[in-house]
C-alpha cells in the first residue's frame, strides 16, 4: 500500500522544468547584464551580488523540487557569461577555499 502511494507522487520534471530552463534563460541574457551594468562598478556589490543570485536560484530550484546542487550549479553558469565573471570569480576565491577546508576536515572523523 505504501509503495503504490509513492509511485503517484509526481515529479517536477515535466513542463516545470521547461519553464525553469527558459526562464533562467531568459534572466541571464536580459535582466542580468543590465544589473550588472548598475552594480559593476564596485567589488563589494558583486560579491553580495554572486553569493544572492547562487543562493537564489539554489533555493528557487530546491522550491521547485529539484536538487539544491542543480539550482546553484545553473545560477553560476548564468554568471559565467557576464562581462565581470574575472572579478567576481576572484572576489569568491577566498570563500570558495575555506568551504572547501571545511569539507575536507567534515570528511576526517567519517
Amino acid at each position: 500500500m505504501a509503495m503504490a502511494t509513492l509511485a503517484r507522487q509526481p515529479k517536477p520534471f515535466g513542463c516545470q522544468r521547461r519553464v525553469l530552463a527558459i526562464a533562467m534563460f531568459a534572466i541571464s541574457q536580459l535582466v542580468l547584464p543590465r544589473l550588472q551594468k548598475l552594480i559593476g562598478g564596485s567589488q563589494e556589490a558583486l560579491f553580495l551580488f554572486a553569493l544572492g543570485w547562487g543562493f537564489g536560484t539554489a533555493a528557487l530550484f530546491q522550491k521547485a523540487g529539484f536538487n539544491i546542487e542543480i539550482g546553484a550549479l545553473l545560477g553560476g553558469i548564468s554568471l559565467a557569461s557576464l562581462p565581470f565573471t574575472q572579478e567576481m570569480s576572484a572576489r569568491l576565491r577566498p570563500l570558495r577555499d575555506f568551504f572547501i577546508v571545511v569539507f575536507f576536515i567534515s570528511l576526517g572523523p567519517e
